[in-house]
């Protein structure tokens, strides 16, 4: 049976009471040519025919979804209740909107810091580049995220096997305007192959490419974010090939990024991204970057991450830095890089409040449950 004909059945069952009707019509005629009064001939009919509502019965049950028929009476039957009672309808509300209030808040913090995927092509392809346990404080740490030097992300770059296309990216502050018009900035600074890696395409303009990330590069190159883009040109297409004033020097807008692309930490946005050549690419004891790839078809996360712990030695030994005692330079050439999902970008709110996340969801799960015992109870 049909949806159509469910929806429709009313109009059926009507249809088919008219059919009855004329029938009975045409039968207390018939009965009345023969000398039939008017109340014998409709009585001689009836019994023809037979019981009228039963067959209207039988016909609306075959136009009927029984499981949600008996549904839908059984909501009338509780609205019906509900309007009889209303101090038991104002507390069976209250009971479910606390419980279900609750349970949306905590999932939808829960969604956005540990279940959301980047909003970027296939982002479950993705896989970052990680020191297994971490660097523990080695050397110097501007901020976080920070799991790799420049040095040591050319030469991952230049060794890895495992991704069809590899990035770098490592996030700060900057000064945008001059003098008294200064205001702080989120900036990202990416390598070449960022944008491309990601699938990440223009709304406006161009975006960064490898062209543009270059040993000695431009430093008057930038992109800059959807919503920068609305609160500062007011989504005007002049804000490409305009000038800014990032950090003391003249930059020009190359792009736009597309709305939903807000960088790769979740929780937080950016305002202008800039080519990585043009920040500490000497140092080899600065940890400000953090490595990401897309795995080519026919490799595993598994298999890269056994590729990278393989050629960790070599890698590490290629960049160590100097002027370290023996005891800092024994943790170094100890570093093994490994290789983790990355589909839900990184996040240091993941890493410090997940757990706690999730026992705050089981909570309030466990809230709609005593509420909804309540109510029955009621």
């Amino acid at each position: 049976m049909s949806w159509r004909r469910f929806l429709r059945r009313q109009k059926r069952d009507e249809e088919l009471a008219h059919e009855i009707e004329s029938y009975l019509g045409h039968e207390i005629d018939e009965g009345l040519a023969r000398g039939m009064t008017q109340e014998q001939a409709r009585r001689a009919a009836l019994r023809k025919f037979g019981n009228t509502t039963r067959v209207r019965e039988v016909v609306y049950e075959m136009n009927t979804l029984n499981a949600m028929d008996t549904f839908w009476r059984d909501i009338r039957y509780g609205m019906r209740q509900l309007r009889l009672n209303p101090g038991f309808c104002f507390t069976a509300i209250l009971s479910l909107a606390l419980g279900i209030g609750a349970n949306t808040a905590i999932f939808q913090v829960l969604n956005a810091v540990r279940l959301r995927s980047l909003p970027v092509k296939n982002p479950q392809e993705l896989a970052e580049v990680k020191i297994e346990g971490g660097n523990h404080g080695w050397g110097v740490n501007p901020g976080w995220p920070n799991e790799a030097t420049y040095p040591l992300w050319e030469q991952v770059r230049d060794h890895q096997q495992a991704f069809s296309g590899i990035f770098a990216w490592g996030v700060g502050e900057s000064e945008l305007g001059e003098r008294e018009q200064k205001r702080k900035v989120q900036s990202l600074w990416v390598t070449g192959a960022a944008f491309p890696t990601l699938g990440v395409t223009p709304y406006r303009g161009r975006l960064l490419t490898e062209a543009d990330d270059r040993p000695g590069c431009d430093k008057s190159a930038v992109v800059i974010s959807y919503s920068f883009w609305q609160r500062e040109f007011a989504g005007q297409d002049s804000a490409v090939g305009a000038r800014l004033t990032v950090d003391g020097r003249p930059v020009t807008v190359l792009g736009v990024t597309p709305p939903e692309f807000f960088g790769l930490e979740v929780g937080k946005g950016f305002d202008v991204f800039m080519p990585a050549c043009t920040r500490w690419t000497q140092r080899r004891d600065l940890w400000w970057l953090s490595i990401m790839g897309r795995l080519k078809p026919d490799w595993t996360l598994s298999r890269a991450a056994t590729q990278l712990k393989a050629a960790s030695p070599g890698l590490f030994e290629a960049v160590a830095p100097s002027g370290y005692d023996t005891r800092s330079m024994e943790t170094w050439h100890k570093f093994r890089l490994t290789a983790e999902p990355a589909g839900n970008g990184v996040s240091r709110l993941r890493e410090d409040y997940e757990s706690s996340l999730w026992l705050l969801l089981g909570i309030t799960g466990l809230v709609l449950l005593i509420a909804c015992a309540n109510l029955a109870n009621l």
